[in-house]
């Protein structure tokens, strides 16, 4: 029953505000944790399906059942449908017990019968159509849906919405200062499923990475865990070797650390970021070998004139919505976005600033990990009307670009500028 209960705990701080990753955190020396982090991933990226299936059989008004026991019935319910290695009298029995030790003998004989009828009715279905279907059965916004259906057409879009509630690929970026990606190849496919990732140059995905940040190949600084879109940004600035480069939110320096590479570790990059998570960047910068990068404690909203016409090459990774990221971050399906103008404004200005600190002919890119025009394509267009002594740089034939779950990464946007006059 404990894992049962360490997943109650965890969903009920989930539907309070927290984030997954963090709960889950807490119990990372857990010996059942692959079975809880199952449970819990599960239930947050289904949790509007298994409601309306909840609210569909109960003889309770779905607003009138106690946070606990719903959770007890989500978790259960997610076991009986998407996990068939648990046999249902022993999800019966835990829900059961898990009732008894949270609720009273009321809520007991309701989670018994409830659950029992479900397993024996066997009726998933939703009964809804169109969009209402897609939202309930992939548990996603209306909002959301319309917007995915809007950019991608119906049969991607769903496929999308589908992809979105499994787990993301493990990818990493080969450290090409230290090896080169098919020397890694071969190197783990020793002890790993390994394949190339033919989004990028140098990423590989491993389909079966567990104990892999122990092994030799990581601690000698061979690889960084990245996602392919994340690899992608940096591969499209493509920073020349002796060049100057500054990242203006960098942590915790993934693509700064692929920026080294991609210049051979010759010139400088200056790395900011507001946050103290900017000592990740030093940990891994040595791990990885790299010695140009200087890091520095900066709010980037604020602009520094003494670095005015620096920079040949500025990466602006903006804070973001990060709507790309929902198979990592399930718990953002379910977010209140009335702010995004307030974030697309600080997107606006970071890339006032990015403009100023770049030299004549240098370049920006632009990213995010959402999917959303508001964030991308409408702060792009919003700066060359007003800087037109810049022009986009077109990525792949596309003046932003824009990756997704079907490409086997996490949903980023780039566009890359270069400054004419």
């Amino acid at each position: 029953m404990t894992v049962r209960k360490n997943a109650m705990k965890i969903i009920l701080e989930v539907n309070k505000g927290a984030f997954l990753w963090k709960s889950l955190d807490k119990y990372r020396n857990y010996d059942e944790m692959p079975l809880l982090r199952e449970i819990t991933s599960g239930v947050i990226r289904n949790k509007t399906y298994l409601d309306y299936l909840i609210e569909k059989s109960s003889k309770i008004k779905f607003k009138k059942i106690h946070e606990k026991i719903l959770t007890i019935l989500e978790l259960s319910l997610y076991q009986i449908i998407f996990m068939d290695n648990i046999p249902s009298y022993t999800i019966v029995d835990e829900a059961v017990k898990l009732a008894k030790e949270v609720g009273n003998r009321g809520s007991i004989g309701y989670v018994n019968g409830m659950l029992r009828n479900i397993i024996r009715e066997k009726d998933f279905s939703v009964d809804l159509k169109g969009i209402e279907y897609l939202s309930t059965f992939y548990s996603h916004s209306l909002s959301y849906v319309k917007y995915i259906i809007s950019l991608y057409g119906e049969e991607k879009g769903e496929k999308i919405l589908k992809l979105n509630n499994s787990e993301a690929p493990f990818t990493i970026r080969t450290n090409t200062l230290k090896i080169s990606r098919e020397e890694l190849l071969k190197k783990l496919k020793e002890n790993y499923i390994v394949q190339i990732d033919k989004l990028t140059d140098s990423g590989l995905k491993i389909e079966n990475p567990r104990g892999i940040l122990d092994s030799d190949e990581f601690k000698k600084g061979f690889f960084y865990v990245q996602d392919s879109g994340s690899i992608l940004i940096s591969q499209v600035l493509n920073p020349r070797p002796g060049s100057k480069v500054l990242d203006m939110c960098a942590a915790p320096g993934g693509k700064t650390a692929h920026m080294a590479a991609l210049m051979k570790n010759e010139g400088s990059i200056l790395a900011w970021d507001r946050d103290k998570k900017i000592k990740l960047i030093d940990e891994n910068t040595k791990r990885l070998g790299i010695k140009i990068v200087k890091t520095q404690i900066n709010d980037s909203t604020i602009y520094k004139e003494e670095n005015k016409n620096e920079f040949d090459y500025v990466m602006l990774d903006a804070p973001c919505s990060a709507l790309g990221l929902i198979r990592r971050k399930p718990e953002i399906k379910y977010k209140d976005f009335s702010n995004i103008k307030e974030l697309s404004n600080i997107q606006y200005k970071l890339l006032e600033n990015a403009s100023q600190y770049v030299k004549l002919k240098g370049e920006i890119l632009y990213s995010t990990c959402s999917i959303l025009k508001v964030e991308n394509e409408d702060i792009i267009s919003k700066f060359l009307q007003e800087n037109k002594n810049f022009e986009i740089v077109k990525t792949f034939d596309k003046d932003t670009f824009r990756t997704d779950v079907t490409m086997g990464s996490d949903g980023f946007s780039m566009t890359k500028l270069r400054k004419i006059r």
